[in-house]
């Protein structure tokens, strides 16, 4: 099974949304493996075990650096690949570690569940690699990751005959993009027949993504809906005025 990159004693800073249960205090390892599956495993008394894992399609990643000093307090700041402030989620990570003295790259996972608009997150600290190599490696390796789901999507796509299922694949896509886990040319490609089929759906929502302004404001508003301050009905609402152009 190729995989794509692997990050090796990973330190687990904080979790949420996966139950009661929480991971071992061993290391952790994070590998973005074949098909555009992200997997997390952590070593416990009987060995390696396998404790997450999710496609790309609903996830994003967030990265950062934190010094910890005496105390538990904290400096730096958690950005994401796209140098977007994670601010309420961050700031929650940031103040729960308490070790002394020490510098983590810290990489965010965050699970979004599509139907439901819940999130999980899980947040690592590597010490082995500092901030611009990991967000630098995760730029480089994240379009080959995710390219061979693309071009499943693309033949399946190729395919598409009905007006609905070309908005479905609108909708997807451009989620992708927002969440910076496509690339523009990769979603040129996959979206190639939904544009035919309802251009007027595609021109308002696909050029508006590539725009800063855009991009600012629907990271702006899914900040607002992961600290709470949005329901998932108003997030949705919001969004549609923004794509929009309103």
């Amino acid at each position: 099974m190729p995989v794509y990159l692997t990050l090796e004693g990973g330190k687990v800073l904080e979790v949420h949304g996966f139950g009661s249960g929480r991971p071992s205090s061993g290391p952790h390892t994070v590998k973005f493996e074949d098909e555009g599956v992200l997997a997390i495993y952590s070593k416990g008394l009987l060995g390696w075990k396998k404790i997450y894992w999710s496609s790309f399609g609903k996830l994003e990643f967030f990265v950062g650096t934190v010094g910890v000093q005496t105390g538990g307090g904290w400096v730096g700041g958690g950005f994401g690949v796209g140098d977007a402030v994670k601010g309420a989620l961050t700031a929650s990570i940031l103040n729960a570690l308490t070790t002394k003295n020490r510098e983590y790259a810290v990489l965010t996972v965050v699970d979004n569940d599509l139907a439901t608009g819940a999130q999980k997150h899980f947040c690592m600290g590597f010490q082995g690699i500092d901030e611009a190599t990991l967000r630098r490696k995760l730029a480089e390796v994240i379009p080959a990751w995710t390219e061979p789901v693309c071009v499943q999507l693309e033949s399946v796509f190729s395919q598409c005959r009905d007006k609905a299922d070309a908005l479905e694949a609108i909708e997807l896509v451009t989620g992708c993009l927002e969440r910076g886990i496509l690339s523009e040319e990769q979603a040129e490609r996959i979206l190639a027949v939904p544009k035919k089929l309802v251009p007027e759906a595609f021109a308002t929502a696909t050029p508006q993504i590539t725009s800063p302004s855009r991009v600012e404001q629907l990271k702006t508003l899914s900040d607002l809906r992961a600290s709470g301050a949005l329901s998932e009905e108003e997030f949705q609402a919001e969004k549609r005025l923004i794509l929009a152009g309103q």
